[in-house]
């Protein structure tokens, strides 16, 4: 009977030793991850591959996980309620949220698979007929506060008014769409994004645009964030409306103008 005790008591530290090694494995998930998807624009056309991922993940290894996600198919930053690891993956399921305006599809949904592997995300993304490939890298950790010595630059002036200088297309150098026309940079409606060839660190930008009507369109920041611009001239304030940065900041005003203005 001695013997038995003992042998229960050493299978239940391994039990528990097993449980632990599982448990820290779980915890590389946490973090903040930026994503890279492997695939060219053309080839899924209908999803934000070339758009900006992101992935969130709190308490990994615990009851309590937590994860937050932007990218395919919608581009707003979730919540993921349905989440779970097993045998050290990462299974998640995207599925459509109801917003103003828009009923989701119960039949949309995307199937989420990750592994931790040298300190980088692999996974896969599935929705058939479609499945993508992508990796996560750790996003930088910026560990930084105004201590008062902080002071405005010399105002850099983005676009001159003349031509493109200073900008590319985020899928092809040939920014396709985009004119330079009397001192006004103009989009011809579906085409490539438009970006910036130099980085900024901290800065202000300031921004004029005009709109016609029933468009959508947006400021890009940091290669993540959406200041959203769209058709919504005297709507209340939107988490999708102008000046919401996209999903996540509620504007105080909307303060956009009638199309043409």
């Amino acid at each position: 009977m001695l013997l038995r005790c003992r042998f229960t008591l050493r299978a239940l530290i391994a039990v528990i030793a097993l449980a632990s090694a599982a448990q820290a494995a779980d915890m590389d998930f946490n973090g903040r991850w930026d994503i890279q998807v492997h695939a060219k624009p053309a080839d899924f056309a209908q999803f934000t591959t070339t758009a900006a991922w992101w992935l969130g993940i709190a308490d990994a290894g615990t009851p309590e996980m937590k994860i937050q996600f932007v990218g395919s198919p919608d581009g707003s930053l979730d919540d993921i309620t349905i989440a779970k690891i097993q045998n050290g993956i990462l299974h998640f399921t995207w599925v459509p949220r109801a917003r103003p305006g828009v009923t989701p599809n119960p039949k949309d949904r995307a199937e989420y698979k990750l592994t931790y592997v040298h300190g980088l995300l692999q996974g896969t993304m599935t929705s058939p007929p479609i499945t993508l490939t992508f990796t996560g890298y750790r996003s930088p950790e910026i560990d930084e506060h105004d201590d008062g010595t902080w002071v405005k630059g010399k105002p850099i002036q983005l676009f001159d008014g003349k031509d493109l200088r200073g900008w590319t297309g985020v899928n092809s150098s040939k920014a396709q769409g985009w004119s330079a026309e009397d001192g006004i940079l103009k989009c011809s409606g579906q085409t490539d994004d438009l970006r910036t060839v130099a980085k900024y660190w901290n800065f202000e930008l300031h921004v004029e645009y005009n709109l016609p009507a029933k468009s959508n369109s947006g400021i890009g920041l940091r290669g993540r964030y959406e200041v959203q611009i769209a058709s919504d001239y005297g709507r209340p304030p939107g988490m999708h409306g102008t000046g919401a940065l996209y999903t996540r900041i509620l504007p105080r005003v909307n303060a956009g103008k009638p199309p043409g203005e």
